[in-house]
Formats: C-alpha cells, structure tokens, sequence
C-alpha cells in the first residue's frame, strides 16, 4: 500500500546507491486517464493481456483493454471496503486481492482486511471473500509461493513486519515470517511491501528504503536463510522480469522508474519528471502481444490529507526493449 505513506512521501531525500549506471529514456503511453482524483494502486495482467487495477480510493476492481484503452470497466465490487491494495494471479484467471477500509486520520481499519477471490473463468467475473484477515494491521503485497502451488498465496503486513500464510481454500492463515527488516524504517510509515517470488527466492522491497531477497521454502513459506539486499532506493513498487535477471521499480515520491540490474546490484532511472508519470505505483508486466512492456499504474499526485490531486490516476504503457 503506497496511500498512507504517500502523506509525507515527497518530503523524502532519495537514497544515493554507489551502484548506478546511466539514465536512459524508455517511451511511455497513456493509455487510460481515470477520472480525477483517483489512486490506482496495482495491476496484474491477465492471459490475454487485459490488464486488471486495483485502487486505494474506491472499492472498484478496474479492467483496461490495451488494444481498446478508451473505456475502463468495473468488474467487481468489494464489498465493506473503500480502496484494496495488491493482486496476484494464482492459476489462470483466477487472481486473489487484498481490500479493506482506510481512514486518513488513523490509517487503515483493523480487522477489515480481507482478502478476495476473483474468478475469471465463467462467463462473467465472480469475486467470493476467501478469509477475514482480523490481526493484521495493512494487508499489502500478495504472492503465489510457487508456479505449480495453487492453494497458498504469501501476505506482506506492512506495518506488523511480516508475511504471513494464506490457504485460499480453507482460508486458514498463519504467520511464516517477522523480522526487524520487514518492520517500518526510520523517516517511513509502512515496512515490508510488495512480494514477488522466483525460484527459491522471496523478493520483497522495504517501502522507499531498499528491495531485498530472501531464501525461502516453496513449500512452507518459511525463510531457509538470510536476506540481502538487491539495491537501496526510493522503493515503492516493482515487478521482476520474466527470466529473472530485471526488475522495473517506481518511486512515486520521485515520479520516477527505474530498471534494477538483479545480478550486478545496479540500477539506472529509465523514467522520470514525465507529466503523465505522476505518483507512479503498482508495476505488471505485459503478456500476449505486451511482453515487451511494463504496465505501471499511477496515483495522479493524488494527497490523502487534503483530498487534492493533479490529475487521475493513469494507465501507462512503458516498451523496455
């Protein structure tokens, strides 16, 4: 969840990592505008590349045509919630999201976090509530453990400092990793953020801090060894290359994305001070006809004190190759 933090974001220095190699432009596309103010928060690209948003300002559960961007449709609804947070897909056409309700006095609402199945594969969307999520504090990043597991998905608790275990059929969860690491960082509000998963690795980024690693259990989700850090920057999202070697990072206080060299620990900014690159969140990759692309999704500069924003949230096409 990038909202809460986003208050004091922009007061923030940006990091400066020793490991960082020369800029280099990718070209952006608009492809859709959402009406203003609203933060989109993460996406998740279906099989035929229909590209699926999340939104920390409404309940909405958003679908985008890239061939036919014009229109956004609502596909669900969550119900008792005002915004959700990550999505993930778990087998085809079946994605899991995390929703909840937010106060900006008092940040999210304790023991409203649930987390939501949404069914592709009848002939219209069925979303069904997996499980109340009561003890923990914000929701955040989802995950699938492994490509043949498709019973659990792993949790991050932003602000608990941990990950947690979620069977997405009996809708049993429990805790499988807490540590220091994952707790929120001096000048930050939230900690441990967005999961992804690759191989025997559990990537997870400290939110505007670092994006780290960590060995873990396909199987238990448990931690089988010690974290370490890929590179330290203003990291907020991200999604890995499909080989493994990349990932594509925004920092939304820097309206920025930068392209991470995993096996070299560099990083170069590839997008930056764009007018439609403001606030940039959650970040998918395109798949089908989009495979060359990252899909970042944006907050418009959107200010959860005030309620002000400097446009819509976006959908922007980036072609990284």
């Amino acid at each position: 969840m990038r909202l809460y933090s986003f208050v004091k974001a922009l007061s923030f220095l940006p990091l400066v990592p020793a490991a960082v190699i020369s800029a280099q432009q990718y070209p952006i596309t608009v492809l859709h505008e959402f009406p203003n103010p609203t933060w989109l928060d993460s996406s998740a690209v279906r099989h035929n590349g229909d590209v699926l948003i999340t939104s920390a300002t409404t309940n909405q559960i958003f679908l985008v045509r890239p061939r036919n961007p014009k229109v956004a449709i609502t596909v669900a609804r969550i119900p008792n919630a005002n915004g959700a947070n990550g999505i993930a897909e778990l087998e085809k056409d079946v994605f899991y999201i995390n929703g909840a309700n937010f106060s900006v006095a008092t940040g999210p609402v304790l023991g409203s976090y649930g987390v939501w199945k949404l069914d592709f594969r009848g002939t219209s969307p069925k979303l069904s509530l997996v499980t109340m999520l009561p003890d923990v504090q914000i929701a955040n990043g989802i995950a699938r453990m492994h490509p043949t597991n498709n019973t659990h998905v792993l949790i991050s608790d932003s602000w608990g400092g941990s990950i947690i275990r979620v069977n997405v059929v009996t809708g049993e969860y429990t805790t499988v990793m807490k540590m220091d690491l994952m707790l929120t960082q001096p000048g930050m509000d939230i900690g441990v953020s967005v999961l992804r998963t690759r191989g025997s690795y559990l990537f997870f980024n400290q939110w505007g801090v670092s994006l780290q690693r960590i060995p873990f259990s396909t199987t238990t989700g448990e931690a089988t060894g010690s974290p370490e850090t890929i590179v330290s920057l203003m990291a907020h999202s991200y999604i890995l290359s499909n080989d493994g070697t990349k990932a594509w990072m925004s920092s939304n206080s820097l309206n920025a994305l930068q392209e991470i060299d995993i096996v070299n620990r560099r990083w170069r900014t590839v997008v930056q001070n764009q007018t439609d690159f403001i606030t940039p969140t959650g970040a998918a990759l395109g798949r089908k006809d989009g495979k060359d692309v990252v899909y970042i999704v944006t907050g418009g500069g959107y200010n959860f004190a005030t309620g002000q924003s400097v446009s819509g949230g976006k959908l922007v096409r980036v072609d990284v190759a």
